[in-house]
């Protein structure tokens, strides 16, 4: 991609952007969106249960939590996001999960979540 000037964007196909690892919070009044990206390792997972503990706060109804742009799960992943998923619900938040694969969604079904 191109800007305006003729300079390379790093969005571009040639020049791809790193594969780094973002857990994002947004919230605005009751909902609060959690942005998943890049290969999530580890260290990027106590990020995201953080974010998530911090999404569990009043005046949040709802979480939105988008994966669409994960690119790995770490082992233990999936299961780290069915139990913030779970308790959510315990605390009467409602939850949706979007932009998983099959097999995570078949993964987070074992696990007792229904997305």
């Amino acid at each position: 991609m191109v800007d305006v000037h003729g300079d390379r964007r790093p969005s571009d196909p040639v020049e791809p952007l790193p594969a780094v690892s973002s857990t994002d919070l947004q919230i605005t009044g009751d909902l609060a969106v959690v942005g998943l990206r890049g290969p999530l390792a580890d260290t990027e997972l106590d990020r995201f249960n953080a974010v998530m503990r911090e999404a569990l706060t009043p005046p949040v109804r709802r979480i939105v939590v988008d994966a669409r742009a994960v690119t790995a799960w770490a082992d233990g992943g999936l299961e780290l996001l069915a139990a913030a998923s779970a308790q959510a619900r315990l605390d009467g938040i409602d939850v949706v999960i979007s932009g998983l694969g099959a097999a995570q969604r078949s993964t987070l079904r074992a696990l007792g979540r229904r997305d």
